[in-house]
């Protein structure tokens, strides 16, 4: 069992994408956006969280980091066409129904360059999560809960449903179902899907 979160993908692959802008969605404390920023790429981090927003700002204006970082649901960020090299979507696409990251799906991959990477990390079913909710409520959508008590939506991946979303226009580079441990807010587990997919033409 290995830990959260998924930034050994990040690491792993950016020497392999075009230099250029990329987006990180969902950016929490901003790891991964300032990697890449210390890696020449110019970055976008987008992220609900006002406290991590103004903490990545902080640090990119201290280090003279290229890091725009904005409070911004990431359903509401215009998603612009063909601009990004790299996206990064690293355990976020859960938080919403799964007819709403349907739709998301295809505006991030509009947004993609040629021979861009999306790198997505996402709970799937085997997460003791929907195991727990299951058994006790009925999904909205298929796979899909609301929490009152955070309160947001949970959609929980098959573990092979990201790949249904790509057609021969791109290319899957890594994709890998497993269990993982968090240790926030206390100790414990999350079944996870991570892929890197890359686009090979329009």
């Amino acid at each position: 069992m290995t830990k959260m979160p998924s930034f050994h993908l990040v690491s792993k692959f950016y020497k392999k994408i075009p230099l250029g802008a990329s987006l990180d969605i969902g950016t929490g404390k901003g790891k991964n956006a300032i990697f890449l920023a210390e890696n020449e790429f110019k970055v976008d981090a987008i992220d609900i969280n006002e406290e991590n927003i103004k903490n990545i700002k902080q640090i990119a204006e201290n280090n003279k980091l290229s890091i725009k970082a904005l409070v911004l649901n990431m359903i509401i960020f215009k998603y612009p066409i063909l601009k990004y090299s790299l996206i990064l979507a690293i355990q976020c696409l859960n938080f919403i129904k799964k007819s709403e990251f349907e739709i998301l799906i295809e505006k991030i991959k509009k947004s993609l360059i040629k021979d861009g990477i999306l790198i997505i990390s996402v709970f799937n079913t085997d997460d003791p999560s929907y195991k727990k909710l299951i058994k006790k409520h009925k999904p909205k959508e298929e796979n899909t809960f609301y929490s009152k008590q955070i309160p947001h939506w949970w959609h929980f991946f098959g573990k092979n449903e990201l790949k249904n979303y790509f057609d021969s226009k791109y290319k899957i580079l890594y994709y890998k179902n497993k269990m993982v441990k968090d240790k926030k807010p206390s100790s414990h587990s999350h079944g996870i899907t991570e892929m890197v997919i890359k686009k090979l033409h329009e």
